[in-house]
């Protein structure tokens, strides 16, 4: 999960996290001050002496589904494959996603695939 805070935020976090452990601080000071984990400050500090910019802030990944696009990917889902012009490729095998298991979906693995893994990571 995303941490608390702009992309800048997180940035400034992580290069003043690695600027403590160069000046000697330690790991389990810094983490406690910073809230983060000591894994993570190992991590900055591997990826700050790779590249300085390794630490850069990165954009985030884009907003969640609401609640009304996660009923029509439900609904979909619910529809099956064939409904949208895709063939249904499980060949009468038992389901083997999670989202075949939980709904009685049928159709298409590779459309279930896709719909339910944007609606999982969310829920």
């Amino acid at each position: 999960m995303r941490p608390v805070g702009t992309a800048q935020e997180l940035e400034r976090r992580r290069r003043h996290a690695v600027e403590l452990m160069q000046r000697g601080e330690s790991p389990t000071v810094v983490a406690h001050i910073l809230g983060v984990g000591r894994t993570s400050l190992y991590r900055w500090l591997a990826l700050a002496e790779k590249s300085p910019e390794a630490l850069a802030a990165r954009p985030h990944p884009g907003p969640r589904p609401t609640d009304e696009r996660l009923r029509e990917l439900e609904r979909l889902l619910l529809e099956g494959a064939r409904a949208h012009g895709r063939p249904d490729d499980r060949d009468g095998e038992p389901a083997s996603h999670p989202a075949d298991r939980s709904g009685g979906v049928t159709g298409g693995v590779g459309l279930q695939q896709t719909v339910a893994g944007e609606t999982a990571m969310f829920r």
